[in-house]
C-alpha cells in the first residue's frame, strides 16, 4: 500500500491561501484538478513500471480526492486496474447544489469539465 498526499491535500495543502496558488495554477492555463490527476497517475506508472508491480488499484476517500483518482483511472488506464472510493460525488452537479466555494475546493473548479462530462462519463472511460 502507497499513500500519496496530491497537490492541495495533506502535506501538500498550503495552509494559508493555497487557493491563490490554485488560481494562479488555474491562469496559466493548467487545472489543479488536472495536476492532482497527473500525480495520482504518475504514482501509478511508477508503481506499475519502476517498481514492477504490475497495474495497480486506485481507492480514494472523499468527493476530492475520488474525483482526482478517477480522472487518473480514465486517463492511465495501462497503469491503473481498478479504482474503489468512498464519498464520491455521483455527479459534478453536486459542487453547484452544495454551493462549494474556490477558496475551500479550487480543485473543482475546473473550467470546461462539466460543460463536456459528467461522473457517468469519465466512469465509462475508466473502466475501457
Amino acid at each position: 500500500m502507497v499513500a500519496i498526499d496530491p497537490f492541495y491535500f495533506g502535506e501538500s495543502k498550503h495552509t494559508k491561501h493555497g487557493f491563490l496558488l490554485a488560481m494562479l495554477i488555474a491562469s496559466l492555463g493548467e487545472r489543479p484538478l488536472g495536476l492532482q490527476a497527473a500525480q495520482i497517475a504518475s504514482v501509478a506508472r511508477w508503481l506499475a513500471v519502476q517498481r514492477k508491480l504490475g497495474p495497480v488499484s486506485v481507492h480514494s476517500v472523499g468527493p476530492r480526492t475520488s474525483l482526482a483518482a478517477l480522472i487518473a483511472a480514465a486517463l492511465e488506464t495501462k497503469a491503473i486496474a481498478g479504482h474503489s472510493n468512498e464519498g464520491a460525488y455521483r455527479s459534478l452537479h453536486q459542487i453547484l447544489d452544495d454551493n462549494l466555494s474556490v477558496d475551500k475546493t479550487p480543485e473543482l473548479f475546473c473550467f470546461g469539465l462539466l460543460e463536456s462530462f459528467d461522473i457517468s462519463q469519465i466512469e465509462a472511460l475508466a473502466k475501457r
